[in-house]
């Protein structure tokens, strides 16, 4: 618990404009505006919005001042929604803005437009590592990046710092980095009960299929709540085809046979998980010690409210003459 405690930002007073807030979800909301309080007093004049989709943290970010902003996505349908809404609801923002379908990887060269912050909202997988990396060889003033989907990570997106490498680095796998994508929504009782009875039907399928047909593991897909009340039986020959090769009496036997091993599977999960939220923060110490290491001041802290967005630690990277500035508590 010691190792995953950081820094809080200060509470947020910012209101977004209500015409603003349309069709934004309340988790958006609540991302944008932290991202508002993080950057509002820096000497930033433009920003470079990657994964922009419809332009929303940039409209908010431009609506009370004359800076600029480029949005850059794949997704033309996401950047024509937007544009769309601001011509009706603020024309004098859209006039700021520019959307560009492009596709950004560690190559990709950025516009140079001074005192510029390039900001990557929940860049998903590799490209966070590429945001970085194109960050420090690039003209921008500063970087905002808020990682997510870390099981998409490729080995060679893993330890990018020195530091990293100067030892045997951690290798991480695949099952490693979904676990550190874990929502940590907090459960009822109900609904722990309800994930465990999922647990032993499928956990008690996968021994079934190890132990009778030398299987590997393999996924299931997906299931409805009312299958998780079916017997074991009934559950297994719905979702494995060869469990029809047996008749219900040894499937349920195999079930009740196998409940102490299954428990004590899920007891192990559970002491797992724990490391979840120090996986996270290896990956995103790690990015930070590579920005560091190309000399820039790099803050890491915890900004939005793990129960309303888990993703929730930032990464914001400045010259080294740029001093934080001072915020109050609200």
């Amino acid at each position: 618990k010691e190792l995953t405690v950081f820094a809080k930002n200060s509470n947020c007073d910012f209101e977004i404009p209500q015409f603003l807030k349309r069709k934004l979800s309340l988790k958006k909301q609540h991302e944008i505006k932290n991202i508002y309080h993080q950057l509002i007093d820096y000497p930033i004049d433009n920003f470079i919005d990657i994964g922009s989709g419809a332009g929303h943290l940039s409209s908010i970010l431009l609506h009370d001042n004359q800076k600029t902003s480029t949005c850059l996505d794949l997704d033309t349908n996401y950047q024509q929604i937007g544009i769309k809404k601001l011509k009706r609801e603020a024309p004098g923002i859209l006039e700021r803005m520019s959307f560009k379908q492009v596709h950004v990887n560690e190559d990709f060269s950025l516009p140079h437009i001074m005192n510029s912050a390039l900001l990557g909202l929940h860049a998903c997988g590799n490209l966070s590592i590429d945001l970085l990396k194109t960050f420090s060889k690039s003209s921008c003033s500063y970087l905002l990046n808020y990682g997510c989907c870390y099981h998409k990570l490729t080995n060679d997106h893993i330890n990018i710092s020195r530091s990293a490498n100067d030892t045997p680095p951690l290798i991480l796998s695949n099952h490693a980095l979904t676990m550190a994508a874990k929502s940590y929504k907090k459960l009822s009782l109900k609904e722990f009960d309800q994930r465990k009875d999922v647990k032993d039907r499928r956990y008690s399928l996968h021994l079934f299929m190890q132990e009778k047909r030398q299987q590997g593991f393999e996924t299931l897909g997906n299931a409805v709540k009312s299958d998780y009340q079916l017997n074991f039986s009934q559950y297994a020959k719905k979702y494995h085809p060869m469990a029809k090769d047996y008749n219900n009496a040894e499937l349920d036997d195999f079930f009740n046979a196998k409940q102490v091993h299954v428990q004590e599977i899920q007891m192990l999960g559970i002491i797992r998980s724990h490391l979840a939220r120090v996986v996270e923060l290896y990956l995103i110490l790690d990015r930070a010690l590579f920005l560091q290491e190309q000399g820039f001041q790099v803050d890491v802290c915890e900004t939005f409210d793990m129960a309303i967005s888990p993703r929730n630690i930032s990464l914001f990277a400045r010259p080294n003459d740029v001093a934080m500035p001072l915020k109050k508590n609200i």
